[in-house]
């Protein structure tokens, strides 16, 4: 069977969709921030126009632990060069083994 190009080689069943970690960050942003998407375009324009509020919720929605107060999500805005988080300093080795 030859491929297409831009053709469609696989689709998640609605369960896989359900199941994914794409929607339980989108079920954790409607029950804890009040906030929804009509689907994953709708959450990556809100992720690309509302960078401080984007990465917030991540920080939140996977429990970072680090010392600090990661109120101030972007330090320089600049890219490449971007400083995520500077009032913050988290142990990479304590995520992973957590």
């Amino acid at each position: 069977m030859a491929i297409e190009q831009g053709q469609l080689m696989w689709r998640p069943s609605p369960q896989q969709v359900a199941q994914s970690g794409l929607a339980r960050y989108m079920d954790w942003l409607a029950e804890a921030r009040d906030m929804r998407f009509d689907g994953y375009q709708a959450l990556w324009q809100w992720s690309v126009t509302d960078l401080d509020g984007f990465w917030r919720s991540i920080w939140d929605f996977f429990q970072v632990m680090a010392d600090g107060d990661p109120a101030r999500v972007l330090g320089e805005r600049g890219m490449p060069g971007a400083q995520w988080f500077p009032d913050t300093h988290l142990n990479y080795a304590e995520h992973v083994f957590r």
